[in-house]
C-alpha cells in the first residue's frame, strides 16, 4: 500500500493496490478508510489479514490544525479487499503515545502502549481476533522501564 503526497493540495492521498503473484501485477483497490494511519504505524499481518493503529482526525479549522481521538485498529481483509470496522483498543491513545503491534505465535495479536512521558509500558494480549471483531484479555504485563539501567 502505497502513499505520497499531493504539493499543490498539500493533503496527504492515500492509494491501496494488491501485488497478485498470478499475474505478476499490481490492482489498485479503490477503497479509502475514513480515518489517518500515520507513516510510522506499521501495519501487521496475521490470520491473512492487516492490522493497523489508526485514528480519527477531525479538523478544527482554518489555521487552527487537527484535533486527535481515540485510536482504534482497522483491518485490511485480503480475501475480500475491503477494510473491515474499527475494532477498539483496551486503552485510549491520544497524540504522542507509543502503539505498537506484534502477534503472538502467529494467533494472537499483542498490543504495547506507552503514553507519552510515561515510564511504563503495558501489554495486552487479544483473546480473539478476526477482520470485524476483536477481545482483549485482562492486562498481560506492565514494566516500569524506569528501572532499567539507561532508560
Amino acid at each position: 500500500m502505497d502513499n505520497y503526497e499531493d504539493d499543490r493540495a498539500q493533503d496527504q492521498i492515500r492509494e491501496f493496490e494488491i501485488y497478485d503473484l498470478d499475474s505478476d501485477s499490481w490492482k489498485v483497490v479503490d477503497l479509502t478508510p475514513e480515518c489517518e494511519v500515520e507513516f510510522n504505524h506499521r501495519g501487521l499481518s496475521l490470520k491473512g489479514n492487516t492490522y493497523w493503529f489508526a485514528q480519527e482526525k477531525i479538523a478544527l479549522g482554518p489555521g487552527r490544525g487537527m484535533s486527535d481521538m481515540a485510536g482504534f485498529l482497522i483491518c485490511f481483509d485480503f480475501t475480500r479487499e475491503r477494510f473491515g470496522p474499527r475494532l477498539p483498543l483496551p486503552f485510549h491513545s491520544s497524540n504522542g503515545d507509543n502503539v505498537t503491534l506484534s502477534s503472538v505465535r502467529d494467533e494472537q495479536l499483542a498490543v504495547l502502549f506507552q503514553s507519552y512521558g510515561a515510564s511504563s509500558v503495558k501489554i495486552w494480549i487479544s483473546s480473539k481476533i478476526e477482520p470485524n471483531a476483536v477481545l482483549w484479555r485482562k492486562l498481560f504485563l506492565a514494566v516500569d522501564m524506569k528501572l532499567l539501567p539507561d532508560f
